[in-house]
C-alpha cells in the first residue's frame, strides 16, 4: 500500500515546525495535516531533538524567563499594534497566550478600554506620559473649538429658519 505522505512532505512539515517556533497543533493547522500525533511521529523519526527541546517543564529544562515591566509592556504593545496573532507573539517570547492576556489586563485594565487605574503602578515612561498629556490638552482645545463652531452654526440655522418663517 502506498504511503499517504511522501518523505519530502514529512520533511517539509518538520522543517516548518522547527523554523516557525510554533506548537505542533498549530503547525498541523497551517500545513493542512490532519492530526498532531502524525506530526509528532514524523518529528520523532526525522528530528527527535525538536521534541526534547519543546517538551518538559520549565523547572526541568531551566527555561523559565522573567520579563521586566517594560518588556511586558512592549510585548503587549507588539501584539496589540500588529496583525500578528497572540499565539505567534507568545511563541516568539516563549510564554503562553494566557500570560500575554494577563499582562494586557494588568496594563490596560480588565475591560481593555480604560487606561490603568490611578492607584496602579504605571509602566509608561516619562516621555510617553508627557506626549500623551500634551495630546490630551491639544484634543481638549480642538474639542472646545468644534463645540463653539457647532453652537454658532446651530444659532445661524435657527436665525435662518426664523427669517424664513417670517417672510
Amino acid at each position: 500500500m502506498k504511503p499517504r505522505y511522501t518523505q519530502a512532505q514529512k520533511e517539509k512539515a518538520v522543517t516548518y515546525y522547527a523554523e516557525h517556533n510554533i506548537s505542533i497543533t498549530q503547525a498541523c493547522r497551517e500545513m493542512g495535516y490532519p492530526h498532531r500525533d502524525m506530526l509528532c511521529a514524523w518529528i520523532q523519526e526525522i528530528r527527535p531533538d525538536l521534541l526534547s527541546r519543546k517538551q518538559g517543564s520549565c523547572k526541568k529544562d531551566s527555561c523559565l524567563i522573567r520579563y521586566t515591566k517594560e518588556e511586558k509592556y512592549s510585548i503587549v504593545e507588539e501584539w496589540m499594534t500588529s496583525n500578528i496573532p497572540v499565539y505567534r507573539v507568545a511563541a516568539k517570547y516563549r510564554v503562553s497566550k494566557a500570560t500575554i492576556s494577563k499582562w494586557k489586563c494588568l496594563i490596560l485594565g480588565k475591560d481593555s478600554k480604560v487606561p490603568m487605574r490611578k492607584n496602579e503602578e504605571h509602566w509608561l515612561t516619562e516621555k510617553t506620559k508627557a506626549d500623551l498629556q500634551s495630546e490630551i490638552v491639544r484634543l481638549q482645545a480642538e474639542n472646545h473649538m468644534l463645540r463653539m463652531e457647532r453652537d454658532a452654526l446651530q444659532k445661524a440655522s435657527e436665525l435662518l429658519k426664523s427669517e424664513g418663517n417670517q417672510s
